[in-house]
């Protein structure tokens, strides 16, 4: 049997606890790839975050029993790294501008932080309020598409692989616009972006990381990189990315079934979390079904997916599966 390349999922959390469970416990109810890790950034939540965090560590979350010895957790309070940022001259002024400056500032050095960690061949940036949609070897599908475009191109040319739901003006927007869609040997549908690069919730290869240098850190920028993304009131640590990955010739790649759900809603956080929010498909074939009554060449949009899931699931809510 082939051996079984490495994934490491790694998610920054703020204060989204129970969002937090539902996605892990999505995960460990549709996961049927074993050769995996979860590195986990807490940081100055107060919701009781990181109590859940400490307990699941503990292997002390009956729900999570089948990550036990998975999970690694980073702990961090942001003010230290802040005042450092404020020492070399950089302010944060101006509320909400300034907040969202100074949250987005420190986004690369957190995940550089993880990934400097990671043991994983392909890292998997997750967001905390998203959840996994069916239950089967959807791993293996995200790799497939990392083989099937180096069967194609002749080299690993994905600088983000991304299989979430969308919102519907993302898809639309021109820098989604794709070319037609495409398909590895085990039927795995898919599209190439024609213009973007990058995507923040997404997949990458370690090597593809790593040639791409990491994520740009404000402490250690250029003059120029700090006048291109910095005073230009710019995400920092995205838009250089989406630099980077365009000089290098890499591409966004997008499923067009997709693999997760962006529960991105308010009214999901105090959903009742004995289940998923969303039921776990327990055959991949309902959202293909989903799919073929829009009829149309893209991705599934975060609205159609919601509209249309209640009238196509095969159960309300999926409990712990069967080993």
């Amino acid at each position: 049997m082939k051996e079984q390349k490495k994934i490491t999922y790694t998610c920054v959390t703020y204060n989204r606890g129970k969002m937090l469970f539902n996605l892990l416990y999505s995960f460990a109810l549709s996961n049927r790839y074993e050769n995996y890790e979860w590195i986990i950034f807490e940081h100055d939540t107060t919701d009781g975050t990181a109590n859940f965090l400490k307990k699941l560590e503990s292997g002390n979350v009956p729900e999570l029993d089948v990550m036990k010895n998975k999970v690694k957790v980073i702990y961090e309070d942001q003010d230290e790294y802040i005042s450092s940022i404020e020492k070399l001259g950089y302010t944060f002024e101006n509320p909400p501008v300034g907040f969202r400056k100074k949250h987005l500032c420190y986004q690369g050095k957190l995940r550089n932080q993880m990934r400097a960690i990671a043991q994983g061949d392909y890292f998997i940036d997750l967001p905390d309020d998203h959840q996994f949609l069916y239950d089967g070897n959807w791993a293996q599908d995200i790799i497939d598409i990392f083989d099937d475009r180096i069967e194609k191109t002749g080299r690993d040319d994905i600088g983000a692989l991304t299989f979430r739901t969308r919102a519907l003006y993302r898809i639309l927007k021109k820098n989604n616009e794709t070319y037609p869609v495409e398909a590895t040997q085990s039927g795995i549908e898919y599209y190439v972006v024609k213009e973007k690069t990058w995507d923040d919730w997404s997949a990458i290869s370690r090597e593809n990381f790593e040639r791409l240098g990491g994520y740009l850190q404000l402490e250690t920028a250029t003059e120029e990189e700090v006048k291109k993304y910095w005073n230009d009131e710019k995400m920092f640590h995205y838009h250089s990315m989406l630099d980077k990955t365009s000089a290098l010739g890499l591409k966004k790649i997008m499923t067009k079934i997709p693999i997760m759900h962006d529960c991105g809603d308010n009214k999901h956080v105090k959903a009742n979390m004995s289940f998923p929010v969303f039921p776990i498909a327990r055959d991949k074939e309902i959202l293909n079904k989903m799919w073929s009554q829009i009829g149309k060449d893209r991705c599934m949009s975060r609205a159609e997916l919601e509209a249309m899931w209640p009238k196509h699931s095969s159960n309300k809510g999926a409990g712990p599966r069967e080993a």
